[in-house]
């Protein structure tokens, strides 16, 4: 049996004896949990001192210190003139065994970094500075106060009504376009890819969340719906005008010819309609959004039942703006003291 075998199985043995977790031990020694696995698994051999603070943790008594020492290979386990070597040994240990999973939660035990060796630090996962007293679980990402703050803060929705006119109008934008592409490609190929409203809904749900500078909420998830659905509607709508102008002009070549009389009469009666009232148009506008409006539906029922997927891939659109739109949820946990076990209490 080989000394750092004999090493490893020591230590699994002594923690599952003391009833301590991986990362229990991690959180306590300051060392990464990926660390402390390849050394249970003889696959790193921990330095003297490293070995000196695992026993301390998982055997105060100090027993076996001196028998566990002797297992490694250099078993010098308190001499203090090979302690920065030591340093230096372990550092590179856990760096090699970091390199093969990248992650933001790394424990600095070493002298990297500004603070003394002794010091057991985090690295704060969005602004990458050294945290050495408490930290916050966002997400199962470590933050410093000061970023935590600033994330509670973009959780928050935004209030009045600039933002929502801002997104209001940054959508329109990605709506129109996505009606146009979605228009020139039923025009050229002469086929309805319903797929396209899944590229509207995205382009509006950027759009929408760009406007409102990232915040999200109920009233941007409902205008970007709304926006989607209102694009996919619009492409539908010079189909329908071909459509009802096909109908008008196949209906006149296969009228009768009228005669003189009637021509002057209809004309005179054409003279005598009077010009449309500022209601009157009104109403028409009205009637003809409520058209552009009803189209995608009159487009999934003319061509049941195979417009059942049209319709289903135009919600998988309107879902996907609604997502996109959605406020930030962020789990936060905390303050924990760093080299501590980690308790899960909610801020």
């Amino acid at each position: 049996m080989s000394a750092q075998s004999s090493v490893g199985r020591e230590i699994r043995r002594l923690r599952v004896d003391a009833g301590m977790t991986l990362a229990e031990l991690a959180g306590r020694t300051g060392m990464r949990q990926a660390f402390l696995t390849a050394i249970e698994d003889d696959r790193e051999e921990p330095s003297t001192r490293a070995l000196g603070r695992l026993l301390d943790q998982l055997e105060p008594g100090g027993t076996s210190h001196e028998r566990i020492a002797r297992l490694l290979a250099a078993p010098e386990f308190d001499a203090a003139a090979t302690r920065a070597e030591d340093e230096v040994s372990e550092s590179l240990q856990e760096s090699q065994v970091a390199s093969d999973e990248l992650q933001f939660d790394r424990v600095i035990t070493g002298s990297a970094s500004s603070t003394p060796p002794s010091t057991l630090a985090v690295i704060c996962a969005a602004c990458r500075t050294s945290i050495e007293t408490e930290y916050y679980d966002v997400n199962g990402d470590m933050f410093c106060g000061q970023c935590r703050t600033v994330m509670e803060s973009a959780a928050e929705p935004s209030v009045g009504i600039v933002p929502l006119l801002v997104a209001g109008v940054f959508g329109l934008g990605a709506g129109i376009v996505g009606a146009i592409i979605y228009y020139a490609v039923i025009a050229i190929a002469n086929l309805e890819i319903g797929i396209i409203a899944i590229l509207i809904g995205y382009m509006v749900g950027y759009a929408v969340r760009k406007g409102a500078r990232g915040r999200g909420g109920l009233r941007f998830q409902v205008l970007a719906v709304a926006l989607t659905y209102a694009s996919v509607a619009l492409a539908y709508t010079p189909i329908a005008f071909k459509s009802i102008d096909a109908r008008r002009q196949a209906q006149k070549a296969s009228a009768t010819n009228s005669s003189s009389d009637a021509r002057e009469g209809t004309a005179a009666t054409s003279a005598a309609i009077a010009r449309p009232s500022g209601g009157d148009l009104l109403l028409a506008a009205a009637g003809l959004s409520v058209f552009i409006a009803a189209l995608p539906v009159l487009v999934v029922v003319g061509s049941f039942p195979s417009g059942l997927i049209s319709a289903f891939i135009i919600f998988l659109g309107m879902r996907q703006a609604w997502k996109m739109t959605g406020a930030p949820r962020f789990r936060i946990l905390g303050p924990y003291r760093v080299g501590a076990a980690a308790v899960s209490t909610p801020v």
